[in-house]
């Protein structure tokens, strides 16, 4: 009879992981570079934050980790030119990156460019997060700019893994 009991037990805490699947969200902060006086590189940052969360908690001990890997489209551009639109005809020239070195464009989710992370849910609780900084910078020297306001949507992939 124990042996029953201790089988039906183990089928359970396989199955749990399926039933308690994670729900997530990604949300981000627009980048405001500010004034840019067309002679100086101009840096800005901002945070994207995942956010996975059930809806009970699991009733033993245990979490959930969901993996996942986030990745910026190009807006306008390209990923090794991103565009900022405005005025007439006018375009900015940006890009985004992984860290403030600037050193490695934040791009599609190419095996170099991409952000990878995990949230792990607690076993007594119903969500958890993690923040990513993307780091952008306007290059110099492009003095042919209109004046105006510069902007482009920034679409973002998420892609999880259970």
């Amino acid at each position: 009879m124990k042996l029953k009991i201790w089988s039906a037990g183990l089928v359970w805490l396989m199955l749990c992981p399926a039933v308690y699947a994670a729900n997530c969200s990604v949300s981000a902060q627009g980048m405001d570079f500010g004034e840019y006086d067309l002679l100086n590189t101009l840096d800005s940052r901002s945070d994207i934050t995942v956010t996975c969360s059930r809806d009970t908690p699991l009733p033993l001990p245990g979490a959930i980790n969901v993996k996942y890997t986030l990745a910026l489209s190009v807006g306008s551009g390209s990923y090794s030119a991103r565009a900022l639109t405005g005025g007439v005809n006018s375009v900015m020239l940006y890009n985004l990156y992984t860290s403030a070195s600037y050193s490695a464009v934040w791009g599609d989710g190419g095996a170099a460019e991409r952000v990878s992370g995990s949230v792990k849910i607690p076993s007594f609780g119903t969500s958890a997060s993690a923040t990513h900084t993307v780091y952008g910078r306007i290059p110099g020297n492009q003095s042919s700019l209109e004046p105006g306001t510069y902007y482009s949507p920034m679409p973002i992939v998420v892609t999880l893994e259970y």
